[in-house]
Formats: C-alpha cells, sequence, structure tokens
C-alpha cells in the first residue's frame, strides 16, 4: 500500500523518491504518467478454462463404441455402421513392426503400444476388430480425447514386400506425379500470368535465391526449381517444371553477375552434399552389420 500510494498520487515525474514497506526501503523515481489528467485508466485480462467432458459423457461415448463394436466385429461391418456418424474418423496406418509405440497420427503411447501389441498377438486375424476400445487422453489434461478402436487390414511377410504390401505407401506419389504430367500439358505453351491465371493463384517473388539454396522462401525444398533458375538468363521464363509439392513456372527477374555474392561454388555444394551423405553412413553401416548376424528381439513380449 505505501508503495501504490507514492506512485500513484505522491510522488512527481523525474524526482526521486523513497518509500519504506514491509520489504525494505525503496528508492523510486517515476518516468512518465499514462493519464495526466487524473483519469482512470483500464487494463484487458483474458482468462481461460478449458472445456472438457465429464466423466459421465466419456463413459456414454465409450459404451456407445463398445456396443457397436460388439455387433460388428469385421473391419467391413463396423465401417458401415459408422458411416453416418461424423465424429468418426477412419485411419490407416503405414506398415507396423512388433515393437513400435507409435501409429500413423496417434501419439507414441501406452494406447498405441497396446494396439501394437494387439496386431502381432494370437487374437488378430485379417479383416477383423480388435475387442478392446483403446483410450488417448488429452495432453496436459485429465480426461480422454478420443476413443480408437483397430482393425487389421493385412499381414506383410517377411522379406521383401510385393506391389500390395506398398501400395498404399506409393499410391499418393504416383497420383502426383500423374497431375503433375496432366498440368504441364495444359500450361504448355503459357507465360507465367496466364498459368497462374489459369489454376487462379497469385504471382509471388522469391528474392536471394541461391544455387546453394535448400529452402526457397514460399516453396520449400525445390531443387529442381533452384537448379533451373541457375541456368536461365535475366527477364526468360521457364517451361513448367514438376517440383515435389506442385508444378511451377518460373522467371527471372534479375541475377547477380558478381561471381563474389555467390555464397558458394558448386564445387563447394558438391562437397557439402557429400558430407551430409557420410554423415549417416556410421549409423547405417551398424545396422547392415546386425542383417549378417542372428537377433531375437522379444522386447514386443514384455512392453
Amino acid at each position: 500500500k505505501e508503495f501504490n500510494d507514492l506512485i500513484f498520487y505522491k510522488a512527481k515525474p523525474g524526482k526521486l523518491e523513497t518509500v519504506v514497506t514491509q520489504f525494505g526501503v525503496h528508492l523510486v523515481e517515476v518516468t512518465g504518467i499514462k493519464a495526466g489528467k487524473g483519469e482512470m485508466g483500464y487494463q484487458l485480462g483474458q482468462l481461460s478454462e478449458t472445456i472438457a467432458p465429464s466423466e459421465e459423457t466419456q463413459n456414454k461415448i465409450l459404451s456407445e463404441i463398445q456396443q457397436i463394436l460388439t455387433n460388428n466385429p469385421s473391419i467391413e461391418a463396423f465401417k458401415k455402421a459408422m458411416a453416418k456418424n461424423e465424429d468418426i474418423q477412419v485411419e490407416k496406418s503405414g506398415p507396423l513392426k512388433r515393437n513400435d509405440f507409435a501409429i500413423g497420427q496417434l501419439v507414441a503411447s501406452s494406447g498405441s503400444r497396446d494396439i501394437v501389441r494387439w496386431a502381432f498377438g494370437a487374437d488378430a486375424s485379417v479383416g477383423n476388430m480388435s475387442a478392446d476400445v483403446y483410450s488417448f487422453q488429452e495432453q496436459n489434461a485429465y480426461y480422454v480425447n478420443k476413443y480408437v478402436v483397430a482393425g487389421l487390414t493385412r499381414v506383410i511377410p517377411k522379406g521383401t514386400p510385393g506391389v500390395d504390401d506398398l501400395r498404399d505407401d506409393i499410391a499418393m506419389e504416383v497420383r502426383n506425379k500423374k497431375k503433375a504430367q496432366i498440368i504441364i500439358e495444359k500450361l504448355k505453351g503459357k507465360d507465367i500470368s496466364a498459368a497462374a491465371a489459369a489454376y487462379s493463384v497469385a504471382v509471388d517473388t522469391a528474392k536471394g535465391v541461391a544455387f546453394s539454396s535448400t529452402f526457397v522462401p514460399g516453396l520449400g525444398n525445390e531443387m529442381k526449381v533452384v537448379g533451373t533458375t541457375m541456368a536461365m538468363a535475366e527477364g526468360k521464363e521457364s517451361a513448367p517444371i514438376e517440383g515435389t509439392s506442385g508444378v511451377f513456372v518460373i522467371k527471372m527477374l534479375s541475377k547477380s553477375t558478381n561471381p563474389a555474392a555467390a555464397s558458394m561454388t558448386i564445387d563447394q555444394v558438391r562437397n557439402e552434399m557429400k558430407s551430409a551423405a557420410q554423415g549417416p553412413v556410421a549409423s547405417r553401416f551398424i545396422t547392415e552389420l546386425r542383417k549378417n548376424v542372428s537377433i531375437s528381439d522379444e522386447r514386443y513380449n514384455f512392453y
């Protein structure tokens, strides 16, 4: 209170004042006053409160899912039963290994680990669902934010995987390549403005792109775009380029002719890429050595 009375009512700006409180003796200087006329000031504060479902609500949802799971033990039957429920999301994970702790978009947790253990257990069969419902808690909170039921779609035999085993992993990449081919064909003969108008996108400008650039602002990691740019003359436009995240048409607005301005030479870039490739060799070497010995990893039986 003594400190408050001084700085708000007694102290004058620019003058050193002393005040004694229960915490000691303070030397105070008021450097400025917010309201010169003594008007009331206001400060806005925001309070947030987590809206969490009650235990009754969580148990109700769990009970409903368990009932549906009991009546529809196969994957196809369960999908049909839940097709009209907008709160249900169907996700497909990539291939799993016995000792995995994470599954697709699910965080690594005891729930994810229990699903993996079920998938590799004697109770799992292709085409059927697990008998259990797995719960996942909201991080930094104490309630269940999702319930997960698991189904086993296929088992990949040990050895080299076949096309069907890898289809889900490579399907998106193949689709993107086909999309790129179609877009490139449609953009043939169009300048950069016409290409942008054809797909209702804005023409953007990237500055300071160098041969050593691994990341282009606004584009990301597009090495084909960078490589094409370095070979272009000022004022020239490129043909459509198939990148990793889209198809690009670029125009060279200006190009530095000062060699000293280049951050790295071709030899330096080559050496940097060589060093980056050599880095993981040690860890990969150990991995290859493991393939030549007989190791039985049975941690999945205990964890």
